[in-house]
């Protein structure tokens, strides 16, 4: 809403757009004086177009409640040319009294069919046509190419001549060359990132005793974890683990693996016995009161508890890729050396 508060003509953006120069009668701007009686003077708009040509135009006055409405019927004329309209409202009471708001600024938009002065500009569909054509060949005859050296050949306007560019024809590489700087075929770009990334990647590298070479299923996963968290029996005659496996003898001796083939003792059954509830099942309305640090399984997965919240090892119904294991080996072998 167009307002006129202590002097100041004040219009908010959505306002400022009153029409497209030819528009007639199809735009009406209402600008309210609150609180303010009609009296008896007269309101007109004042506006100044960039060319400094001068439009004054009366303003019809109403009562809505206690403000004074001035409103503007936008004719044709009033929208002389495209563009940004100084306004300004002027007040004339029945002793002369002359009053002046301060200026602020309309939009009027330019219309296809007006020339930059404002005046309408038609053109034959004949004399058109003619132009599209005389242009579509002039866009065709000046069209660049590549000579027979290999070179682009540009038009050249103001010499109305061809002239050699410094860009000689496009060659595309099909193999990755350190010194070349042509473009490369996609094709060659893929295997050339794919081999870099397989020579990246180490074989051996496993996560809880699993190679990274292939896809992990999330509940073999969480198997090989749990066999670090509850001992597992080493059957007779079985001397190979994993570096850092928790297990039992089949006489129930706690070891832990120290290579692939030495596994040393860490205690009798009855010294470990009271420490095997170390991995309970937990409720999650219970997680919050675990301490940092405890292992506990939680809906079939195996998680740790963390300083705030936990941390879930292994989901149980889905399956982490390569990849997705990769960017997680940092965090779990730290989890894993603190159990």
């Amino acid at each position: 809403m167009i307002t006129i508060q202590s002097g100041k003509l004040i219009i908010p953006e959505e306002d400022r757009f009153v029409g497209f120069a030819g528009d007639n009668l199809v735009n009406m701007k209402r600008i309210v004086l609150p609180d303010h009686e009609a009296g008896s003077g007269s309101y007109t708009l004042c506006l100044r177009f960039d060319d400094d040509s001068v439009r004054v135009i009366p303003l019809e006055k109403s009562v809505s409640g206690s403000d004074l409405v001035l409103t503007w019927n936008i004719r044709k004329s009033h929208l002389l040319k495209p563009g940004i309209v100084m306004a300004q409202v002027k007040s004339v009471d029945s002793d002369d009294v002359v009053l002046h708001t301060s200026c602020d600024y309309f939009i009027i938009a330019g219309s296809a069919e007006l020339s930059e002065d404002g005046d309408p500009e038609y053109v034959a569909r004949e004399e058109l046509e003619e132009r599209l054509s005389e242009f579509c060949e002039k866009i065709r005859s000046s069209a660049p190419y590549i000579g027979d050296d290999g070179y682009w050949y540009v038009f050249d306007i103001e010499s109305d001549t061809y002239v050699r560019s410094i860009t000689a024809g496009v060659t595309v590489d099909s193999e990755m060359a350190d010194g070349s700087s042509n473009p490369v075929q996609n094709g060659v770009i893929k295997e050339f990132v794919e081999n870099a990334l397989d020579a990246k990647v180490d074989k051996t590298t496993r996560i809880a005793a699993m190679p990274l070479d292939n896809n992990i299923r999330a509940s073999d996963l969480a198997a090989n974890i749990g066999s670090y968290i509850n001992p597992s029996t080493v059957q007779p005659g079985i001397t190979t683990g994993y570096l850092g496996q928790f297990g039992r003898t089949f006489d129930g001796k706690p070891v832990m693996c120290e290579n692939t083939s030495s596994w040393k003792q860490l205690a009798t059954a009855s010294e470990l016995s009271p420490k095997m509830d170390l991995a309970p099942t937990i409720n999650n309305h219970d997680i919050d009161g675990l301490p940092a640090g405890q292992v506990f399984l939680a809906q079939g997965g195996v998680c740790i508890k963390i300083d705030s919240g936990y941390f879930e090892l292994a989901k149980k119904n889905s399956v982490y890729s390569k990849t997705e294991i990769d960017s997680m080996i940092g965090d779990l072998e730290e989890l894993l050396s603190a159990i």
